[in-house]
C-alpha cells in the first residue's frame, strides 16, 4: 500500500482550521497569507514567513519586501512562537472519523499526530483506491491489482484474475518452467568479465554504471552519453562493448525499486521483457543480468531471487536464450537463493490432475507407465521402448503371455489396429475392459514419442493418461486440452465478483452502501472533490450488482486486455435523468443511449473524468434530486472524434475530445458501477 502524497499538501494552515479566534496579523505568512507553518523570519524586512515560502523566494532570488536586498532567513521571536503554541486545531482528517477533533490539538503537537493518523486517506499504489490508512493491511487481503503467486507453479498473477489460474493452466505453467529454467545460471563473478552476448547495467547504480564505463574505455562513456541525450524516451540504452569488457553488447537501463512486492515485480517483469526481447531481435543467444535490487537498493534477496527465477521462466517461454545472473562475490545470500528458487521449479513433483465426465474420471499424471496401480494398463506395441520396459516391470509371466499373443491375460491388452485408427484403439480397449469388468485403465501417450502423432488429435480422442517425465511438453498440452474446457465450465460466477458485493440469488441488485465505509468513502471524496461549488450535499450512494452485465464486462475487459496488451479500463462518470438511471441498471449502457448526451465526438455513450460536466446532464427530479453514475469503461485505442462518427473508426474503440470525455459504443464497453443520488 503506498501513501497518499506528501504529509501536509501546502506550506502553511489555512485559517479556517483554527477553532478559537485569530487576530493578531503576526501570525499570517506575508506570502501565503496562511497561518504560519514552521515560522521563520527574514533578516532584512523583519516579515514572518513560512519556512517553504521564504525559502522558495530565496531560491527565486526574490527581493526582500520593497528593498532589492536579498532575503535571509531567521529565527522568528519567541513572542510568536507562544502565540502559535496557543492555538487549537482539529485534525484534517476529521471528516473521515478522527475523533481527535473532540479536543482538538496543539499547533506543535499537530505535525505529529496528522503524520502517524489512522484515519489518513492514502493511496493504494497497485490500483489506486482511497484507502483509510487504519484499513490498509484489510485492503492489501483484498486488493484486486495485487500480484500474488501461485504455490504450485509459481505463476504471478493479480488477485482479480485468480480464477483464470485454472489446474490445467496451473500444470502447463509449471511443465513449461521445468523446460525453460535450464536455461538459467548462476555464477560469482564480475559482469566486466562476462563472456555473454549481452550484459545488463543499471545506470541509477553509480558504482556498476561508472565500474563498467571505465572497463570500456572512452569509446563505451562517449557512446552512452550519447545515446542518453538522443535517446531520452528509450527504456533501454544499447550500446557496444569495447576495451576490457568481455561482451558484444550492453543494455543500460534505469531501474529502480517499487514501493511494495506487487509494483517491484512489474518493474522486474518490465525490465526482463525489455531486455530479453531485444537481445532476441539482435540475434544474441546469451544475457547476463547483475543482483538487480540487491545491492544499494537494500531489497530482500530471497524476494528477488523468487521474482528474478520466477519472471525469467515467463520470459523464456516465448524469446529462448540463456540467461545468466552474475553475482559479487559479497553477495553470497543472493547467490544462494537464486539457486534455491530454482531448485524448487527442478525438483517440483508435477501433480496428478484430474476432472469428473459424468460417472467417471480423466487424469493426467506425469509417471512411469508400468508402475501404474491399475486395472488395465495400454502401451502401444509400436513403441519397441515402452513396450520393453512394461513386460520387464511385468515379469515373466507376462513376457510369456505377451509373445504368444494370449488373450486372456488380465494384466494386458493386446489389440490389433490398424495404423492412424486411434479412434478405434481407445474403442476397443474401452470395450475390453468393460467386457472383463475392469474398473479402471491407464493409457500411456500414445503416438506423443518419436512417431510424432498430432497430440491434439491424441488428447481429444483419448480414463488416465501416464505421460513419461521425460515428457514435460506433452503433459502440459494433455493438461490444457483435456482439462480446460471442463474446469472453465465450472467456475463459479461468484469468484469473479468483486469482494464487496453481497449474496444474491442472481439478477439485478441495489444496495445502498453505508457512510462510514471505505467504500462509500472512496466513491464520495472524489465526487465531492470533482463537484465542489456544484452540489451540497450526497443522498446515497447504490452499488450496482448486476451479474449478467458484469459478467459480460469482464469477458470484454479479457478481450481487451489480450488484444492490447495493457490495461485500459477506466472509472468514469456518466450524468443522466432518474428514468433513465433505472433502465441503465437493468440493461447496463446499450446503444439506445447512443447520442443522449451529446453528438460532437460521435454518436454513442458518453463518459468523463469530471464529475462537474457530467453534471450537465443529470436531469434533477421533483424533489431537485439528481442521478450520476460511476461506470468501469473499456477506453482502449481512443481517437478525437466527431459528429459523423456512428462507431469508432477501425483500429480504434473509442472517441474521445482529446480531454476527458470518452464516447463507448459497444454495449459491453461500460458496465455502471455505482449510483450517486445527491442534490
Amino acid at each position: 500500500m503506498g501513501g497518499g502524497g506528501s504529509k501536509r499538501s501546502k506550506a502553511h494552515l489555512p485559517s479556517s482550521r483554527v477553532s478559537n479566534s485569530l487576530q493578531d496579523e503576526e501570525l499570517i505568512c506575508a506570502v501565503c497569507k496562511g497561518i504560519l507553518w514552521q515560522p521563520v523570519r527574514c533578516g532584512n524586512c523583519k516579515r514572518s514567513f513560512c519556512d517553504q515560502c521564504l525559502q522558495t523566494r530565496i531560491s527565486q532570488k526574490d527581493p526582500c519586501g520593497n528593498t532589492s536586498l536579498p532575503c535571509v532567513a531567521q529565527n522568528c521571536p519567541e513572542t510568536i512562537t507562544e502565540k502559535l503554541s496557543q492555538l487549537r486545531i482539529p485534525c484534517r482528517y476529521k471528516q473521515y472519523g478522527c475523533r481527535s477533533c473532540a479536543r482538538y490539538i496543539q499547533y506543535d503537537q499537530l505535525l505529529k499526530h496528522e503524520e502517524n493518523c489512522a484515519y489518513e486517506l492514502i493511496t493504494c499504489s497497485v490500483c489506486m483506491a482511497k484507502v483509510l490508512k487504519l484499513n490498509s493491511d484489510k485492503h492489501n487481503q483484498k486488493c484486486p491489482l495485487m500480484i500474488i503467486t501461485c504455490d504450485e507453479c509459481c505463476a504471478c498473477y493479480t488477485r482479480q484474475d485468480a480464477s483464470l489460474h485454472t489446474s490445467a493452466v496451473c500444470c502447463q505453467t509449471l511443465a513449461t518452467n521445468k523446460i525453460v529454467v535450464k536455461y538459467i545460471n548462476v555464477c560469482v563473478g564480475s559482469l566486466i568479465t562476462q563472456k555473454t552476448d549481452v550484459i545488463v547495467v543499471n545506470a541509477l547504480s553509480c558504482g556498476m554504471l561508472e565500474s563498467v564505463l571505465a572497463a570500456g574505455g572512452n569509446s563505451v562513456r562517449d557512446s552512452y552519453t550519447t545515446e542518453s541525450e538522443s535517446s531520452s524516451a528509450e527504456s533501454v540504452l544499447s550500446v557496444a562493448a569495447d576495451g576490457q569488457l568481455a561482451s558484444k553488447k550492453i543494455y543500460f537501463v534505469e531501474w529502480r525499486p517499487g514501493s511494495n512486492s506487487t509494483v517491484l515485480r512489474r518493474s522486474i517483469r518490465k525490465l526482463f521483457s525489455e531486455t530479453i526481447a531485444e537481445a532476441v531481435n539482435e540475434g544474441y543467444q546469451s544475457i547476463s543480468f547483475p543482483a538487480i535490487g540487491c545491492g544499494g537498493f537494500g531489497c530482500s534477496p530471497a524476494l528477488m531471487a523468487e521474482i528474478f527465477v520466477t519472471e525469467v521462466c515467463h520470459q523464456l517461454a516465448t524469446h529462448p536464450i540463456a540467461i545468466f545472473f552474475v553475482i559479487e562475490s559479497t553477495e553470497e545470500n543472493i547467490y544462494e537463493e537464486l539457486q534455491k528458487q530454482i531448485g524448487v521449479i527442478k525438483n517440483a513433483r508435477i501433480k496428478i490432475v484430474s476432472t469428473k465426465v459424468g460417472s467417471g474420471t480423466i487424469e493426467v499424471e506425469n509417471g512411469e507407465i508400468a508402475q501404474q496401480k491399475m486395472d488395465v494398463i495400454a502401451v502401444s506395441a509400436s513403441s519397441s521402448i515402452l513396450t520393453k520396459a512394461v513386460i520387464q516391470a511385468a515379469g515373466d509371466e507376462v513376457k510369456t503371455d505377451y509373445l504368444m499373443q494370449s488373450k486372456n491375460q488380465v494384466k494386458s491388452l493386446i489389440i490389433s489396429t490398424p495404423s492412424g485408427r486411434l479412434p478405434y484403439i481407445i474403442s476397443n480397449v474401452v470395450k475390453y475392459v468393460a467386457q472383463y469388468h475392469f474398473t479402471s485403465i491407464a493409457f500411456s501417450a500414445i503416438g506423443c514419442d518419436v512417431y510424432s502423432s498430432s497430440t491434439k488429435i491424441i488428447i481429444r480422442t483419448m480414463i488416465k493418461f501416464v505421460i513419461s517425465p521425460e515428457q514435460i511438453e506433452t503433459y502440459g498440452a494433455f493438461c490444457r486440452e483435456v482439462l480446460t474446457p471442463y474446469e472453465e465450465s465450472s467456475i463459479a460466477l461468484n469468484r469473479l465478483l468483486p469482494v464487496t458485493w453481497e449474496p444474491s440469488q442472481g439478477g439485478t441488485k441495489r444496495c445502498q452502501i453505508c457512510s462510514t465505509t471505505d467504500e462509500y468513502k472512496s466513491v464520495a471524496v472524489p465526487f465531492d472533490q470533482g463537484m465542489e461549488g456544484h452540489y451540497n450535499k450526497i443522498i446515497k450512494i447504490e452499488r450496482i450488482q448486476n451479474e449478467h452485465w458484469f459478467q459480460q464486462y469482464i469477458i470484454h475487459r479479457e478481450e481487451f486486455r489480450k488484444r492490447l496488451k495493457a490495461d485500459t479500463e477506466q472509472r468514469l462518470y456518466h450524468g443522466c435523468p432518474e428514468s433513465a438511471a433505472d433502465s441503465i441498471i437493468n440493461k447496463c449502457f446499450n446503444r439506445s443511449y447512443g447520442g443522449v448526451n451529446g453528438l460532437v465526438y460521435g454518436k454513442g455513450v458518453y463518459f468523463s473524468s469530471k464529475a462537474s460536466y457530467s453534471n450537465g446532464f443529470a436531469v434533477p427530479n421533483e424533489n431537485g434530486e439528481k442521478c450520476m453514475f460511476i461506470a468501469r469503461v473499456l477506453v482502449g485505442l481512443s481517437i478525437v472524434g466527431d459528429s459523423s462518427m456512428i462507431t469508432a473508426p477501425p483500429g480504434y474503440d473509442t472517441t474521445t475530445d482529446g480531454s476527458h470525455i470518452f464516447v463507448t459504443y459497444h454495449d459491453a464497453q461500460a458496465f455502471a458501477e455505482y449510483l450517486i443520488t445527491y442534490k
